[in-house]
């Protein structure tokens, strides 16, 4: 069984993670942090930046039992060259020993930057080759994902 994970907070990976969740047959679950971050650009730049410094992993809103899928399909936008830290922190939370991880990453033209090998560190599953999806190709990014599924 498959689960599609996504952090979204400007609704480009949440569009992409629906796109996926019809292509695929898999349970769909929303990463949210336990203190809302800003909606407002810079600030929201501020407070990921401080979080990123100092390696912080922001508590889960809730989380998800993993132990039944077999696959994860993991989208998050590109934050300083990496994933988000509160995605860190659900990576770091679950065992993905026997699982496979699908690095799925939103961008506005940063690729993925290191998140693939980041992934790699915080996990024990094995991470396949990375795809990124710019903000310009968020809706029309079908065939992209078909390709990896």
């Amino acid at each position: 069984m498959d689960l599609i994970a996504y952090f979204s907070i400007s609704g480009n990976t949440k569009k992409v993670a629906e796109k996926l969740n019809s292509l695929v047959d898999a349970d769909i679950f929303e990463i949210k942090a336990k203190k809302e971050y800003p909606t407002e650009y810079r600030s929201l730049v501020d407070v990921s930046k401080v979080e990123w410094e100092e390696n912080q992993r922001p508590e889960l809103a809730e989380d998800i039992n993993i132990e039944e899928y077999d696959k994860l399909f993991l989208l998050y936008p590109n934050w300083f060259g990496t994933v988000p830290m509160v995605v860190a922190t659900f990576l770091e939370t679950h065992d993905f020993a026997g699982k496979t991880i699908q690095p799925i990453c939103t961008n506005g033209g940063g690729g993925l930057g290191n998140s693939v090998s980041f992934i790699e560190e915080l996990t024990d599953g094995e991470v396949f080759e990375g795809l990124g999806i710019t903000s310009s190709q968020v809706d029309t990014c079908e065939d992209k994902l078909s390709k990896i599924i």
